[in-house]
């Protein structure tokens, strides 16, 4: 017996593979047996203008434009017939609508009908050879826009006369070379906006966009991620600030180039750095004395901000004080005062002047924040504003009177609150308990009896989340062992003789829960380091206070990262921590290279291993001084250490710091004026180093510190010209080469006026130079 078409629903008229209505291809399921019936519409509602059919619309129109929902096809279809062009329009753009229908609609008297049909990823090729050649501007851009149109339509699409077409054309990720190539000459500055934002766009193509005469395309190019040096200098200078803001918000913008964009005339670009979650700790502290107070308010929000719990840093490396941060929070931004009474480092006296603030949302921050006292709670508790309310009634300081009064006269949120917040008195838990019970049985602070008592209960979820919690009664846990074990297993509260039962178990999620959990018998613990299961093995890293012997098995496992686990626990003895620093593995050596607990003389000697060993020793406080001196131009190494390096007596140490991009910006400067030309020129090359700094190392005596100066990203416009100007040939290539040398400034760059300059092939000489090339005259 035939079947009924999967695709549009029509009866199949034989066994045949494919339907004779729409041509789709048919599952055999379909051919044989009992047939499918096809939605049938309520008696008469089908009529057009009926009353029955709006009712049957109104009734089921939700059901049928669910997302996932597959509505039959001749639902579908006779939908599109509807005099209601919103119906046809949501046809027109649903999913499953049949083919046939999509073509009728593709002729719809309604513009944004056929709208949508140009956008329908199933829209049939020739509905699409008809949508290419429509009226409206809109439904041209949907064909073009749409993934499944074919490539000539495309290459049509790309003259049309609507520069709107072209430019859905130009933001396809599947464009011909030719029509990237024509697009991205268009006359109209959107069209090649879109083009200089395309992931197809060659370096060609980008170089004659990145001098585009309109800034808007300049900044098209800025914002992409792919940027090369040369074109994120030459942007970075570009006169337009809208260009120059682009390049500061580019998430890939090169760290020196932030540093230079953070001093721009323009606040603007200096916000786009402040707000960039790249910008490094160093460019924010720096800009933390800006005199514009929305850029202040920038670096504030900015997650990457140095401490940011404490808000900002001082140059030396210190927090602000207090005196700084309440006169912080009387900034005229309401939504800087809002992270001030919301950040984690406000001193309790400032959040409780902001729990005053007359705007809502400072309040609201201020009562969220974990460091307000117990009388800005109080305070507080007295405010209208349901949002502060909640955030008392969560909090972890507010006063049990309040958090009793929430419970018994709040609203349903306002109690829901308490009941999960651990401070809860336990009589307020208590009382909740029958009105949130999911809630009461996962706080850790709800008394055993009543934990016993939900233990009982019928529904699973309260249940299970009274396995998992840690204040659960060994009895009420005992009870859920069966139908909780993994919970149960997990819980510190387990007896131990359960899990000592446990360790056994087939389940290796079992085991492993049990392996993790501080509460196993530590001879449970140790049958379990022989477990055939690494993930079991590795769950017993977890616990924190592990014997040493059990440590030492582990130290000897045949998985990596279990023995990088133990070189990293706290509880690693010394002896064992001397033997995994010799690991063949690397990352087990690294391990043990951060370890607190490594020895000073373990550590000398990680700090002749591979890179990441050494970077891990830099880092780690007990290393001994002379290795640190040895790795002073480690990232990693502390600030502190950074400071003490820089005024070492041995010249290469202190050109080590002076490399070192966390070197605190005052050792910077104080090493860029160093005696000896060799801390000299490692400065002139750090990315870290301030402009005026450059400026000055500029014109250094020494060739080879002007030739670091001169290929520094952040080295200033006005020096990197009187390198380009510089005697030596080796300097002016690499100021010709800096990414932020920019064809204006080279323009304007000529060779030296004849004169004696310093020898660049012998120091403390001079040469003549006649102004061309380099003379035999020397003193």
């Amino acid at each position: 017996m035939a079947g009924y078409c999967s695709s549009c629903g029509s009866q199949l008229s034989g066994s045949g593979a494919f339907c004779t209505s729409c041509g789709a291809p048919q599952d055999g399921a379909h051919h044989s047996g009992a047939p499918q019936q096809p939605f049938e519409f309520p008696a008469g509602s089908m009529e057009p203008g009926s009353s029955t059919r709006e009712a049957w619309l109104d009734d089921h129109e939700e059901d049928w434009l669910d997302e996932g929902a597959k509505p039959p096809a001749n639902v579908l279809r006779e939908l599109a017939k509807d005099p209601d062009c919103w119906v046809r329009v949501l046809v027109a753009g649903h999913d499953d609508a049949p083919l046939d229908a999509l073509r009728q609609l593709a002729t719809d008297s309604d513009e944004d009908v056929r709208r949508d049909v140009a956008s329908n990823h199933n829209c049939p090729s020739d509905a699409l050879q008809v949508l290419c050649a429509d009226p409206g501007d809109d439904v041209r851009g949907g064909v073009a826009a749409n993934r499944i149109t074919p490539p000539d339509l495309v290459v049509l699409l790309a003259t049309d006369a609507s520069s709107s077409v072209r430019r859905s054309v130009a933001l396809r990720d599947d464009l011909q070379p030719e029509a990237l190539t024509r697009l991205g000459h268009d006359t109209d500055a959107s069209v090649r906006c879109a083009i200089a934002r395309n992931i197809l766009a060659g370096s060609e193509l980008l170089d004659r966009l990145a001098a585009d005469v309109n800034p808007d395309v300049r900044a098209s190019v800025a914002g992409r991620p792919d940027l090369g040096p040369r074109l994120v200098g030459r942007l970075a200078a570009d006169s337009q600030r809208e260009v120059r803001r682009s390049i500061a918000a580019n998430n890939t913008c090169p760290q020196e180039v932030l540093a230079a964009l953070a001093a721009d005339m323009d606040s603007g670009v200096r916000i786009e750095v402040a707000k960039n979650e790249t910008t490094p700790p160093g460019i924010l502290r720096a800009q933390a004395a800006d005199p514009d107070p929305e850029v202040r308010e920038r670096i504030i929000g900015n997650g990457n901000s140095p401490n940011y719990v404490e808000m900002a840093l001082h140059a030396n490396g210190g927090t602000l004080d207090p005196a700084t941060l309440a006169s912080l929070a009387t900034e005229p931004f309401d939504s800087q005062r809002c992270l001030v009474a919301g950040n984690p480092g406000t001193p309790p006296a400032v959040i409780s002047a902001l729990a005053r603030d007359r705007v809502l949302m400072v309040r609201r921050w201020a009562a969220g924040n974990p460091r307000a006292d117990a009388e800005t709670l109080r305070f507080l508790s007295w405010d209208p504003d349901l949002a502060v309310r909640l955030h008392l009634a969560g909090h972890p300081h507010t006063p049990a009177e309040i958090l009793a009064h929430f419970a018994a006269t709040g609203s349903q949120q306002v109690a829901r609150t308490v009941a999960a917040n651990p401070a809860a008195p336990a009589d307020v838990l208590a009382n909740l308990a029958e009105a949130e019970p999911l809630l009461v049985a996962a706080n850790t602070a709800t008394p055993a009896a009543v934990l016993r008592s939900l233990a009982t209960s019928t529904d699973e979820d309260i249940c299970a989340a009274v396995a998992g919690n840690p204040g659960a009664p060994p009895d009420a846990l005992a009870g859920l062992a069966e139908d909780h074990l993994q919970l149960v297993a997990g819980n510190p509260s387990t007896p131990p003789d359960a899990l000592r039962e446990l360790r056994s178990h087939s389940d290796e999620d079992i085991r492993k829960e049990v392996a993790g959990n501080p509460g196993t018998p530590v001879d449970a613990l140790r049958e379990l380091t022989a477990d055939p299961a690494t993930d079991v093995r590795e769950a017993l890293l977890y616990v924190p206070t592990l014997p040493p012997d059990i440590l030492r098995t582990l130290a000897r496992d045949p998985d990596e990262d279990i023995r990088t686990k133990v070189a990293t626990h706290p509880g690693t003895p010394v002896d064992i921590l001397r033997q995994l620093a010799t690991d063949p593995e690397m990352w087990v050596r690294e391990g043990a290279a951060t370890n607190p607990s490594t020895p000073p003389e373990t550590l000398a000697t990680l700090a002749d291993d591979d890179a990441s060993v050494n970077s891990a020793v830099a880092g780690n406080p007990n290393t001994p001084r002379d290795a640190q001196r040895k790795l002073a131009w480690w990232p990693s190494m502390s600030p502190l250490v950074l400071r003490e390096l820089a005024t070492d007596p041995d010249e290469e140490v202190r050109g080590l710091v002076g490399r070192n991009k966390s070197t605190p910006l005052d050792m910077i400067v104080l090493l860029a004026a160093d005696p000896e030309w060799s801390v000299r020129f490692r400065v002139a090359g750090n990315s870290a180093c301030p402009a005026s700094q450059l400026r000055t190392l500029a014109t250094d005596p020494e060739e080879l510190v002007r030739e670091y100066a001169a290929f520094n990203a952040n080295t200033p416009p006005d020096a990197l010209r009187r390198l380009a100007d510089d005697p030596d040939p080796d300097v002016r290539e690499k100021a010709r080469a800096n990414p932020a040398t920019t064809e204006e400034l080279l323009a304007t760059a000529a060779l030296p006026a004849p004169g004696w300059y310093p020898d660049p092939h012998v120091p403390h000489h001079h040469r003549y130079w006649d102004g061309a090339n380099w003379t035999d005259a020397a003193q």
